[in-house]
């Protein structure tokens, strides 16, 4: 029976100190703090308000015809997350807990699944026809969320105490027994965490139903209102209808500080093999992820390969400076933030105003901008609404890892260089700095990447239909699937470099992840 090696933590987890040190205590802290608030509250307090504002007195317009999508999104959606739950779990499983082969190298690959554009499965099958309605879309979501769970569950059973697992087997304990009484039960926070976080990103989903059309969701038929028939109150009010179940599932779930925006990337060694019939299951399982993953990038590429030369390529270069402005914003916002965040009230309160956003479906938090934001002069001209959703929505991630990467700072060195006599401006030009430039690189990699291939949030805003990713939806919904492709391949290549690009700079392994 092999060892296992302790699982690494590198999800979202931005480089630090090596020995966590405390906090340096920076000049002007309140001030920074009332700064973030200000910025936090213009970001995601503003615009939630205006979507209830707007929503409320809508409601009676809007009446009861929101239910049935309402229906058909939370079945959908509660349909896909036990699928991706029980393939998450069989792949996070069988790379932890048995001798499979080829188990751990797909878990290994599926972090490179969430850095891609998230509807390239749904945009796979639009390419080669597969249908359209409910089936297709549970396949699309599945495929699109099951790295979310596979990772989550996989990080709890990496983390978990193993030595129990072989008191029971050399005390003749069947794998049954052992996996029902030793192995589930601490398994219950990451069962419940994966299931929320997949739940509201199934609920709230809009590029996959938009490409996969013929399903009444709820989150296609706000976007419609928004966008197409340019009712904004209407589809506040429907907003309203979505945001409810996802503040619920969020709010029951079990939430622990860092557990969905840090966890360790499974890398534990196989214990033991399974009994021959769970071996051949699990087996099934990873091999067809894997092989449906696969086979999705084949696709996309495939029908690619013809359309680089007619395909217009402008929202590309938009998209990229989007995708540049946000990094920089958002990794200014998130340092400051994450540098104050549960220090007093106001740190505790700007910490919870940086989180809000898990809770709220992205076309929600993008009409909240649109009422906000982009009715602001030259809002149509500009690409800052677009810049200001697409922050708002990447805030949790940033703020926990540069919280984080600010309370591992070395104290002691910014200490002694004050004792030697240096100056505030000069420890933090000289030490505080170049702690903080990894950490400040790695958060503009991930706002970067995540601005990138953004739908939802940016699907109602003016200047949306610039950016790639979107442009990607719509064309494949007009029928140019190819050149859909092709912006999609751009899109991946661009992802994968800057992945890379990150991995040289800090020195954080390639197997890192990010949730969101």
């Amino acid at each position: 029976m092999a060892a296992s090696r302790p699982a690494e933590s590198v999800t979202l987890r931005v480089p630090a100190a090596a020995v966590p040190m405390p906090a340096v205590r920076l000049r002007g802290g309140s001030a920074v703090t009332g700064a973030a608030l200000v910025v936090l509250a213009a970001l995601v307090a503003w615009p939630l308000a205006a979507v209830v504002s707007h929503g409320v007195p809508a409601l009676a317009r809007v009446g009861l015809n929101p239910l049935g999508a309402l229906g058909a999104t939370l079945s959908i959606a509660a349909t896909s997350t036990v699928v991706t739950l029980v393939l998450g779990f069989a792949i996070a499983y069988a790379a932890t807990r048995t001798t499979l082969r080829g188990a751990a190298r797909v878990s290994h690959l599926l972090p490179l699944a969430l850095m891609l554009p998230p509807f390239l499965p749904a945009l796979a099958l639009r390419a080669v026809g597969a249908g359209r309605g409910i089936p297709m879309l549970v396949v699309a979501q599945a495929l699109s969320f099951v790295p979310v769970a596979a990772v989550i569950l996989g990080s709890a059973l990496a983390a978990a105490n193993a030595d129990e697992e072989s008191v029971a087997e050399s005390l003749g304990a069947s794998a049954t027994t052992i996996f029902l009484r030793i192995t589930l039960p601490p398994l219950r926070v990451a069962l419940t965490t994966a299931a929320a976080v997949v739940f509201v990103l199934c609920a709230a989903d809009l590029a996959n139903p938009l490409l996969i059309a013929g399903v009444p969701l709820l989150a296609v038929q706000t976007y419609r209102l928004a966008a197409e028939a340019r009712d904004v109150g209407a589809a506040a009010a429907t907003a309203l209808w979505l945001l409810l179940p996802c503040a619920v599932a969020t709010t029951l779930a079990p939430w622990r500080e860092g557990a969905v925006l840090a966890m360790p990337v499974t890398s534990g060694r196989p214990r033991r093999a399974a009994p021959r019939g769970l071996t051949v299951a699990l087996a099934c399982i990873v091999a067809g992820v894997a092989l449906a993953l696969a086979a999705n990038w084949a696709v996309v590429l495939t029908r690619a390969l013809g359309a680089f030369g007619h395909v217009d390529w402008r929202p590309l270069g938009t998209s990229l400076t989007l995708a540049a402005a946000a990094s920089v914003v958002g990794t200014t916002i998130s340092l400051a933030v994450g540098a104050r965040a549960g220090r007093g009230v106001a740190g505790a309160a700007a910490a919870l105003l940086a989180r809000a956003p898990l809770a709220v479906p992205s076309v929600a938090l993008g009409i909240g901008v649109l009422l906000t934001w982009d009715r602001w002069p030259y809002a149509n001209t500009t690409l800052w609404p677009v810049i200001a959703a697409v922050v708002a929505a990447r805030l949790p991630a940033g703020v926990d890892a540069a919280r984080r990467a600010v309370g591992g700072l070395d104290g002691d060195g910014a200490a002694a260089a004050v004792g030697l006599g240096a100056g505030r401006s000069r420890v933090l030009a000289r030490v505080v700095a170049p702690l903080l430039a990894p950490a400040a690189l790695s958060l503009m990699a991930y706002f970067f990447v995540r601005a990138l291939v953004v739908v939802g949030v940016v699907s109602v805003l003016v200047r949306a239909r610039d950016v790639a990713a979107f442009a990607a939806v719509a064309d494949a919904g007009r029928g140019r699937v190819d050149e859909a492709c092709a912006l999609v391949v751009a899109l991946s290549i661009v992802v994968v470099v800057v992945v890379a690009l990150r991995s040289a700079v800090t020195g954080q392994r390639r197997d890192t992840a990010w949730l969101f």
